[in-house]
């Protein structure tokens, strides 16, 4: 048996309630894959609010990145790859993402069983930091020849 070692009548209630809908920057706490079922995997985003009202307040994004349904994938991978390009770096797994800082839009919906819930609907860089840019395609290397620069690398 434990002891509760303090005060729990006097204790803070805690608070499950959504953050109001808006722009929150947030830092990545954690990127993991979770099996939800055979075929069906969601990439879980734990955030956290870094600055104002709601600083250290949690949020997540569960995104949907292999699923049946050809629609739900495409949606959240759309928003894996934005929050990707916000955090301005080119990660090799998942983990390369926690830590880095980025703005959530955050939006409040209901559940599936009508309780409120916030919902991340997407992502931008932070003010001053240079977003991650898709990679372009290759471009062919010029013929070797008469000496001169192709006009593309001026």
């Amino acid at each position: 048996m434990a002891e509760i070692g303090f005060d729990w009548e006097n204790a803070e209630d805690a608070t499950f309630e959504p953050v109001p809908p808006g722009k929150y920057q947030v830092v990545c706490l954690s990127c993991q894959d979770k099996e939800k079922e055979p075929g069906k995997t969601s990439r879980n985003l734990e955030l956290e609010i870094q600055d104002g009202q709601y600083k250290g307040r949690k949020i997540w994004d569960f995104l949907l990145v292999n699923h049946p349904s050809e629609a739900a994938q495409k949606i959240s991978r759309g928003r894996f790859k934005q929050f990707v390009l916000a955090t301005g770096v080119r990660p090799n797994d998942t983990d390369d993402l926690i830590g880095h800082t980025v703005i959530a839009t955050v939006k409040v919906k209901n559940d599936q069983n009508g309780n409120l819930q916030n919902q991340v609907s997407s992502y931008s860089a932070v003010k001053g930091a240079a977003p991650a840019q898709a990679a372009a395609p290759q471009q062919a290397a010029p013929a070797q020849g008469n000496g001169k620069k192709p006009a593309w690398q001026k």
